[in-house]
């Protein structure tokens, strides 16, 4: 499967389960680069990314962790746990970010997990810039040197991506 294959199945799926298509792109591009075989360093799998505890949570049912390098299982996963997590939070997609990154618990119960780490908050403040969704939610800080500043342009080097992403939604769009 091509990469621009892939980036078609992103948004379909984003659409799907109402997430916004430049974010889902944004978000899988940072979590794999497109890579459907990619593997972190903790043992995430797939193009989302996930954990097994979380794959178990989210995967289709009877749907196993070895599956996670499927494209499609793991959107569908991935579609499952961001609809719960965009639920949890009232929408709030900066929440949704650092909660996906870091786990729900930093935000839900602060006092029995801690703040949220800045890891996991530079995570979705770079997604939502990339994504050209900044700024978005409120302050959430950390107990490691707090929130971050709002990401700085690169010289326009964020506008040449929101472009190249604005171009294939909208050939996504025409296609149909």
């Amino acid at each position: 499967m091509t990469t621009d294959e892939i980036k078609a199945k992103v948004i379909d799926y984003a659409y799907g389960c109402g997430i916004n298509p430049n974010l889902a792109l944004a978000q899988i591009n940072r979590e794999s680069g497109f890579n459907p075989g990619a593997v972190g360093s903790s043992g995430e799998r797939g193009l989302a990314q996930f954990m097994p505890g979380t794959w178990q949570r989210f995967a289709p049912q009877g749907i196993g962790f070895d599956q996670a390098f499927d494209v499609d299982y793991n959107l569908s996963a991935w579609c499952s746990y961001m609809a719960y997590l965009s639920g949890l939070f009232g929408g709030d997609m900066r929440k949704v970010l650092i909660a996906y990154n870091g786990g729900e618990g930093h935000l839900l119960d602060p006092g029995r997990y801690g703040a949220p780490s800045s890891a996991a908050i530079g995570y979705a403040d770079a997604i939502l810039a990339a994504s050209g969704d900044w700024p978005s939610g409120d302050v959430v800080t950390s107990t490691d040197g707090g929130a971050p500043p709002p990401p700085q342009s690169d010289s326009g080097a964020t506008t040449m991506i929101l472009i190249g992403l604005g171009l294939v939604v909208a050939l996504f769009a025409f296609r149909r």
